[in-house]
């Protein structure tokens, strides 16, 4: 854990326009970095600090010199566990001057010292005094201005003892007393200081170049043509400079009411709702699938009987995939739920959300966000996200493959037909996509029963290549009763199999209602062997649980 302190100034009163542009944009490129999957990040206030007790008295730190910050792990700077201060230098005029000991130094105020290291220190001071004990603070300074040598020799240098009798460079030693006394720290804590100060952000980015991120990041999240949003966003980042806002943070939550959502659920609509075993049975199948992507399929169906295991077999498709690769699962199903009005998996607006948050969450890339409710995720942007993607794999995982695993397809397009009037289901949209366009290492799995209707209504490619998803083999039925049973006699193998016909969802139900009795294995099966509908009216009737 960490406290992070950024310290950034203008150069400049607030007036100064490009100062400004550059404070709203960097905080801009902080703010969106809230949306980011997998951040720490969890609040970032654009003016001031905010502390359990934000009263500002004569006696309490009025942190003049904090413009913006930013909170990990917490909301304020007590309870954080990293935090960032911010305070930008950007000089448009003077773009070539360089932070020398003595510009760092430097006070312009008649009565006390208003310096950038004094303004640094007492953030640090202020702050070692009210995060909790043993998070560690450093403290950035961030300008589109280069660092001199003399300085980057003073900020490397340490001593023990007393820096007097230090044996170090007397140049380096003399800008160390000017920085000492600049910034109010006493000798035996300004290498603590100089530990956590960091500068490698001066002399990098100018206002434009942030802009260009902010411009890439937006785009990322809505689309192309983002000008307008920029502006918004900036305007929102601009109203809360104001002295009035000091101390407020924005988190996750009104990022995105700003882009009128109300919470991260309205970015990943579908969820699925499959239950992922502990313990599986590998399946011949399995391979014969991977082998056909590895080998340049782009598409492969997985077809089979109801409970045959479709569902868990791509999912071991995907496991055998080689190393680096990353997959994004969609499910139709959705635990029955697909046929509901409220839930509208199959439409291309939500499966396309899904599928594309999916994949920034598995890539770290920014997610997507629908610019309105007239404007809703389509193939097109789909598309452009997964080429996007694959891109962003290759250059991470030159060898892994980006498998999109749309299960259950003929669910989402029975869900649409059935619908009054008939509605599209993403899956005609996806499957008639051009998918030989997208990078080489994108591949696509997708399931449906056997039955010929069912399997036409998928509507691939010709061509596309098919993989039966047979029923268990007395080997893989002995394996899935060892999942939960050891040593039973071979005869009562063979006969719980011939039982259950093979299907794994059948004897999955039988096993759970078994209850870890083997007295009670084929109890459910008998008297001559039951259907998977038969026995999923068995399990209702006597609260059986399968996962």
């Amino acid at each position: 854990m960490s406290i992070v302190t950024s310290c950034i100034d203008y150069g400049g009163a607030r007036g100064s326009n490009a100062g400004d542009q550059f404070h709203e944009l960097w905080a801009l490129q902080q703010v969106l970095e809230l949306l980011c999957p997998g951040t720490h990040l969890t609040a970032v206030g654009v003016e001031g600090v905010r502390t359990e007790n934000s009263a500002q008295t004569d006696e309490k730190p009025t942190w003049d010199g904090v413009d913006c910050a930013l909170y990990y792990g917490g909301t304020s700077l007590e309870s954080a566990e990293r935090v960032e201060f911010a305070q930008l230098k950007y000089s448009s005029a003077n773009p070539e001057k360089v932070w020398s000991v003595a510009r760092l130094a430097e006070s312009t105020a008649k009565k006390g010292n208003n310096s950038v290291i004094r303004r640094l220190a007492d953030a640090y001071k202020n702050a070692k005094a009210r995060i909790k004990q043993g998070v560690p603070l450093s403290i950035r300074l961030v300008s589109n201005q280069k660092v001199s040598a003399d300085l980057r020799e003073a900020m490397d240098t340490r001593w023990s003892g007393s820096l007097n009798k230090a044996n170090i460079d007397p140049l380096a030693k003399h800008s160390l007393q000017d920085l000492i006394k600049a910034a109010g720290i006493a000798e035996s804590e300004f290498q603590s200081f100089l530990e956590i100060l960091d500068l490698s952000e001066c002399g990098q980015d100018s206002r434009f170049a942030v802009k260009e991120k902010i411009v890439d990041a937006v785009a990322g999240l809505l689309g192309n043509d983002v000008s307008s949003e920029i502006r918004e966003l900036q305007v929102r980042v601009r109203e809360l400079m104001i002295p009035e806002r000091a101390r407020e943070i924005v988190t996750e939550k009104n990022i995105l009411l700003w882009f009128g959502l109300s919470g991260r659920d309205g970015l990943f609509p579908c969820p699925p709702d499959v239950r992922r075993l502990e313990k599986i049975v590998g399946r011949k199948a399995a391979n014969e699938a991977a082998d056909l992507l590895v080998k340049g399929e782009r598409l492969v169906l997985i077809h089979g009987s109801g409970g045959c295991g479709k569902t868990t077999l791509m999912r071991q498709i995907a496991d055998r995939l080689p190393s680096g690769s990353t997959s994004v699962f969609f499910d139709c199903y959705g635990g029955g739920r697909y046929t509901q009005t409220d839930d509208k998996r199959h439409l291309p607006e939500n499966a396309f959300l899904q599928l594309a948050n999916d994949l920034a969450t598995s890539l770290q890339l920014p997610l997507f966000i629908p610019r309105s409710l007239k404007n809703p995720a389509n193939i097109k942007q789909f598309v452009q996200k997964l080429r996007s993607a694959g891109q962003v794999l290759e250059e991470l995982k030159p060898q892994g493959i980006l498998l999109i695993i749309i299960d259950a397809a003929d669910n989402s397009i029975a869900a649409a037909h059935n619908t009054n009037p008939p509605e599209i289901s993403f899956v005609h949209e996806l499957f008639g996509a051009d998918l030989v366009s997208l990078p080489k290492n994108i591949r696509f799995i997708t399931s449906c029963r056997t039955d010929p209707a069912r399997r036409s209504s998928v509507r691939l490619p010709s061509g596309t290549p098919e993989v039966l998803c047979s029923s268990f083999s007395l080997e893989e039925t002995t394996l899935h009763l060892d999942t939960t049973f050891s040593n039973l006699p071979a005869n009562l193998v063979e006969q719980f199999h011939q039982l259950s016909d093979g299907n794994p969802r059948v004897q999955a139900y039988a096993i759970a209602a078994a209850e870890g009795e083997v007295t009670r294995l084929l109890a459910a099966l008998l008297p001559g062997g039951k259907s998977l509908s038969e026995m999923a009216l068995y399990q209702s009737q006597h609260n059986a649980y399968i996962s």
